[in-house]
């Protein structure tokens, strides 16, 4: 084995040649690294399903199924069983199952996000537990709200089947505006929280449109208090923009359900 002495060593290190091919190997690392970054996960390769066969009979179990699968499988029903209660517990429980797993943050981020939309009584500890994992993840902030941001679309891109029946229809129009809800909810907590800003508007305003466009009085009042809790915690006792009164007075106007009219009144006093 050739050896050098240290004076070789240093001239070999500062010579012409060494120091171009180095900087051609550097910039060609550099490019496959970046992009090795933008590869996204197959977020069909993790199934968050169970079986409830596996377990009861050993013939049933899938020996290709990764450790990351499982991880993912059991951060998704800790998730599911998240409250007030036991929101310590679960974190815990989590983070012991997301060791050395940090390329599943974009994963966990959108799966606790899509979470916190459609339970939204409990967004404000599905946000606690993200931003108490990757606390320590530069430009926190800004993956939660791109996330958001994501999902908001998927929500306002889906489109009602008219071919289906008017109960699966009417099914779907009430799903959508759950989610328009659930999302408008999230982001109220996020303003909160500081994690977004000048976010919440935008949705308030669909929601507004929503509730002028729905014929249906319990999906209409639901909307309505909806957006009642949402000022009402934004706004607090100030006045509201007079954009929002003038658009309130027009529902107030063309609405004939009374409860909804007082419930559109409660929002502009926030009694």
């Amino acid at each position: 084995m050739k050896s050098w002495t240290e004076s070789e060593f240093n001239e070999i290190l500062n010579s012409e040649d060494f120091i171009k091919e180095y900087v051609s190997y550097k910039d060609k690392s550099d490019k496959i690294s970046s992009f090795l970054k933008t590869i996204k996960l197959n977020t069909k390769y993790f199934r968050l399903t169970t079986n409830n066969k596996i377990g009861k009979n050993v013939r049933f179990k899938n020996k290709n199924i990764s450790t990351d699968t499982i991880s993912m499988k059991e951060i998704n029903s800790f998730l599911n069983k998240l409250t007030d209660r036991n929101k310590d517990k679960i974190l815990k429980e989590i983070k012991l199952r997301l060791v050395n797993k940090d390329y599943l943050q974009d994963m966990i981020i959108e799966n606790i996000i899509q979470k916190s939309i459609v339970q939204s009584q409990y967004n404000e500890y599905y946000i606690d537990i993200i931003t108490d994992i990757y606390k320590d993840y530069p430009d926190l902030n800004k993956i939660i709200e791109d996330k958001s941001d994501q999902i908001y679309k998927k929500i306002l891109n889906k489109d009602i089947d008219k071919t289906q029946s008017e109960y699966l229809q009417y099914c779907d129009q009430n799903k959508h505006l759950d989610l328009l809800i659930g999302y408008s909810l999230l982001l109220s907590e996020l303003e909160k929280k500081q994690i977004v800003t000048n976010k919440i508007d935008p949705a308030l305003l669909t929601l507004l449109e929503a509730l002028r466009a729905n014929d249906n009085s319990a999906e209409k009042y639901k909307c309505s208090q909806c957006l009642y809790n949402i000022f009402k915690s934004y706004y607090g006792e100030s006045i509201l923009p007079q954009g929002y009164i003038d658009k309130i007075n027009e529902l107030i106007k063309n609405e004939n359900n009374m409860k909804i009219r007082f419930k559109l009144m409660d929002i502009i006093e926030r009694r």
